[in-house]
């Protein structure tokens, strides 16, 4: 995943090589993010694809920026210390509500 600036604004850019993708016979979960990702466009607590888009050698998908970075790397930033309550219960909500969201559209 690469940090890209299209204009004034700044994107998540996942890219893909479409033989790895093809070789390893994931081109079926690679469709099924992209489905995924593109039924989660009104949620706030899921990243939002904005472009899914290709060449003759890649897959690109152009993605909003989780400023904070993914939950992995803010569990390792805080580590080892123990996340504040009032974090845990903030982290916890966000998480909860996007289960929600997936679990109403049956993903």
């Amino acid at each position: 995943v690469y940090l890209v600036k299209y204009g004034q604004s700044h994107y998540a850019m996942k890219v893909l090589r479409k033989n790895v993708v093809l070789e390893g016979q994931d081109l079926a979960y690679v469709m099924l993010e992209r489905e995924i990702l593109m039924q989660c466009q009104s949620n706030p607590f899921i990243i939002q694809l904005k472009y899914a888009f290709q060449n003759v050698e890649r897959l690109f998908f152009l993605m909003e920026v989780a400023r904070a970075g993914n939950f992995y790397r803010i569990l390792l930033k805080q580590a080892p210390r123990p996340f504040r309550y009032e974090r845990i219960v903030f982290h916890s909500g966000e998480i909860a509500c996007a289960l929600l969201f997936l679990h109403s559209k049956r993903i």
